[in-house]
């Protein structure tokens, strides 16, 4: 509980806003990081002759400001990296996206499957749509007989395959009969 005598110092919340737009005062920022970097003629004299020719991320570990901080004030200086700073780093510049991004460790596991989903994947009983639904199983069937179309042709034409389904290059495509 507030003492009575010192609530008559605490302001009103809806008359604050008013009062302060009204003298044309702003409101206090509320930015997630609310200082200025200062930067220093040594700092600029820096960003000046290094921006064109070093990778940024050497730039922020030197200077110690974050990355998006360093490029917008390169963009107010009006600097660019150096013309094919991309082409003549092209491979460093790839092996440094491989390193940041490793790749998922479960990719090409036959047979991993989420933990215990087994026992809740199907409810018992449980008929596969491709059984119930005839639409569904011409568009299957449909998608699997191109399929098979189109890697006859690959063979037939000497292609590498782009499935592993084993097919005999000699056989005729079957006629139905009516």
């Amino acid at each position: 509980m507030t003492d009575p005598s010192f609530e008559l110092f605490l302001p009103d919340p809806v008359i604050v806003p008013t009062l302060v737009s009204g003298l044309g005062l702003s409101k206090p920022s509320r930015k997630k990081h609310p200082f200025r970097i200062l930067w220093t003629p040594e700092m600029l004299d820096y960003l000046k002759v290094n921006f064109p020719i070093q990778y940024t991320p050497d730039l922020v570990a030197y200077l110690q400001i974050s990355r998006r901080t360093i490029e917008r004030k390169a963009r107010e200086l009006g600097l660019e990296k150096e013309p094919g700073f991309l082409e003549k780093r092209r491979e460093t510049i790839s092996k440094m996206a491989v390193a940041a991004h490793p790749g998922n460790p479960h990719k090409g596991e036959r047979g991993w499957t989420v933990p215990n989903s087994e026992t809740t994947r199907f409810k018992p009983g449980h008929i596969p749509a491709i059984v119930n639904n005839p639409e569904i199983r011409k568009k299957c069937t449909a998608l699997r007989n191109e399929t098979i179309r189109i890697e006859r042709m690959r063979i037939k034409y000497g292609l590498p395959q782009n499935t592993k389904l084993k097919l005999d290059p000699y056989a005729q495509p079957k006629i139905k009969q009516l």
